[in-house]
């Protein structure tokens, strides 16, 4: 069952070919919201297939980078599976 849960951010990493550009005007904008409000939306990741316990991004790169740039150190996420 897909729940969200609380993930280090420290353990996630982009999945290859994953890439979405922002304009720097919304980075700011977002880090200004999560570090007002919290991430509101959960990112989306499924478990990184080396066992390494590490995570690949599937959606919210955004959101990810500005908690890296915050220092905050967990984020919600849904996690799925490999099927995904």
């Amino acid at each position: 069952p897909l729940g969200v849960r609380d993930v280090l951010v420290g353990r996630i990493r982009p999945e290859d070919g994953l890439g979405r550009k922002r304009d720097r005007e919304g980075h700011r904008d977002l880090q200004r919201s999560i570090q007002q409000f919290g991430v509101l939306t959960p990112i989306t990741v499924r478990p990184a297939p080396d066992g390494s316990g590490d995570f690949l991004l599937i959606k919210g790169q955004g959101r990810t980078l500005a908690c890296r740039l915050l220092g905050i150190e967990t984020i919600p996420a849904v996690v799925v599976d490999d099927a995904y």
